[in-house]
């Protein structure tokens, strides 16, 4: 689910872009790589850049798509709603068994699971 953190720059518009992509079946290619950007290199520019390394195929739908305003998708309202009722402040975040689990790397995120009964490896 999106949850763009107010004060974070781009956030809004990196969660927009990522619905763009996944209109385009490229949602989990996009996601990895907008993560690995730097926090400098957030920009339109980057985001087209990454838009045709994902190969989201029609680059031109997805330039317009992400120009379209964040009330347009359904799911980044959705995200904000449930994360908000569940009381997130921060990301990321995971949902195990029902249980909200904040972590912040890999290993930490493995053992949140595996205290819940949930093997990840």
């Amino acid at each position: 689910m999106h949850f763009p953190l107010a004060g974070r720059p781009y956030a809004s518009e990196l969660a927009i872009a990522a619905e763009c992509a996944y209109e385009q079946d490229r949602f989990w290619q996009f996601h990895k790589a907008i993560f690995a950007l730097e926090p400098t290199e957030r920009s339109r520019e980057a985001v087209l850049g990454i838009a045709e390394r994902v190969d989201v195929g029609d680059t031109e739908s997805f330039s317009m798509c992400i120009d379209r305003p964040r009330e347009s998708f359904a799911r980044i309202g959705e995200g904000r709603r449930i994360g908000e009722a569940e009381g997130v402040i921060g990301t990321p975040v995971l949902w195990i068994n029902g249980m909200v689990e904040s972590a912040r790397g890999f290993n930490e995120i493995v053992s949140a699971a595996g205290e819940h009964g949930v093997d990840l490896r």
